[in-house]
Formats: structure tokens, C-alpha cells, sequence
């Protein structure tokens, strides 16, 4: 068998590494220097430059950030206020005052449903019966025709997504098929199947908006 040569550069911060033979090959590099006990990471975090992970994950969300809001919480987390959080509750702990640190830790529990949607959207869908209006609402939510408006009713078959930024948040709103009396047929699978598909919707939402 040739043997393979790769080229190694000693850098300031480590070492950099470069072989031949594309993604593959560098992939094998990779496991071998792992099965060897390095530690693999992403590029963001490493260009964290050895950050705790709090500060890591959030350089690297903030890449893909699209609203104020959430842009930030991540610059405070960036600048230690969880971890700060987190000392401030082990400290209240080892004093032995347990009741303001279980307060504290409940804050911080309750403000944790808005860490989860710093990198995904807040999910608003929009629902109701058939032909109330809920095309136009969220094409005035959105600025512009998102959805289809008829006056027959049943026009919305599917779920239709718009991304957009509201109140400094990043907000996927959710167009859906009317929903039925009961006793009031859809017209057909397709109609059901929207149905099916908005009540889906509905279970997953953050937040419903029912226009009557």
C-alpha cells in the first residue's frame, strides 16, 4: 500500500491538520484523532475560544438569529447572566437558605419556556370555522397576500406558513383549513384532510388565535 503524507502546521491555539482526498478522508483523520481522545467540536464553539458552553451555544445561535429580541438574550447570556444566575442559586444553597434559592430557581424555570424559542420561532396558528376571515387576518399580520381569499367558503385546503418578525420576536404564523360544525360535512378528502392537518397544527401551536 503507498503510504499517505499529511501536512501539520502548529498554530497558536492547537494544531491544524490537512490531508489529501476530500471530505472523506478528512473525516477518517478526524475519528482517528477522537479515538485518540480529542474532543470534536463545532466551529462556533470553538471559536468561542475555550467559553463555558452557555457562552459557546450562544455565539453560535446568534449566527442564524433573525429578530432583536432574542439577539439580545443571547448577547447577555454571552456576557454570563445564566451562569451568573446559576452561582447566585449554588451560593444561596451552600448559606443554607434554601427558600430563596428554590424562588430564584422557579424564576429561572419559568423564564426557560423563552429560552426554548431563541432559536426556534414562536408558532402562532390562526383557526376557526370555514370563510370567518382568517385568510385576511393573516395576510394583514404578514403585509402581503400570503394566503388565498374567496368568498366561497373552504378556499384554505392546507397549512400555510408565514415567517415573520413581530414585536422584536421571530414568529412562524400559521394560516389553516375552516373548521366544521357538527353535522357539517367537508366536501371531500382533500377538505378533511385539511382539517385533520389544522388540528394537527393547533396542538403544536404556542399560541392559538380563534377568529370567529
Amino acid at each position: 500500500m503507498a503510504s499517505e503524507e499529511v501536512l501539520v502546521v502548529r498554530a497558536s491555539r492547537g494544531w491544524e491538520v490537512h490531508c489529501h482526498g476530500g471530505a472523506a478522508a478528512a473525516a477518517a483523520v478526524l475519528d482517528d484523532l477522537v479515538h485518540l481522545g480529542a474532543e470534536c467540536r463545532s466551529a462556533a464553539a470553538w471559536d468561542a475560544g475555550g467559553a463555558p458552553t452557555v457562552a459557546a451555544e450562544a455565539i453560535a445561535l446568534l449566527t442564524d438569529i433573525d429578530a432583536p429580541r432574542p439577539a439580545r438574550i443571547l448577547c447577555r447570556q454571552l456576557a454570563g447572566q445564566l451562569d451568573g444566575e446559576l452561582t447566585g442559586i449554588a451560593a444561596l444553597m451552600a448559606r443554607g437558605d434554601g427558600v430563596a434559592a428554590a424562588q430564584r430557581a422557579d424564576r429561572l424555570r419559568r423564564a426557560s419556556r423563552v429560552g426554548l424559542r431563541l432559536a426556534e420561532p414562536w408558532r402562532v396558528v390562526v383557526t376557526g370555522p370555514v370563510n370567518v376571515g382568517k385568510s385576511s387576518l393573516v395576510n394583514a399580520l404578514a403585509g402581503h397576500a400570503r394566503s388565498l381569499v374567496s368568498p366561497l367558503p373552504g378556499t384554505t385546503r392546507d397549512v400555510i406558513e408565514t415567517h415573520l418578525v413581530l414585536a422584536g420576536w421571530s414568529v412562524v404564523l400559521v394560516d389553516t383549513a375552516g373548521l366544521r360544525a357538527a353535522g357539517d360535512r367537508a366536501s371531500g378528502a382533500t377538505e378533511r384532510a385539511g382539517i385533520a392537518r389544522a388540528v394537527a397544527a393547533t396542538g403544536a401551536a404556542d399560541l392559538v388565535i380563534r377568529v370567529e
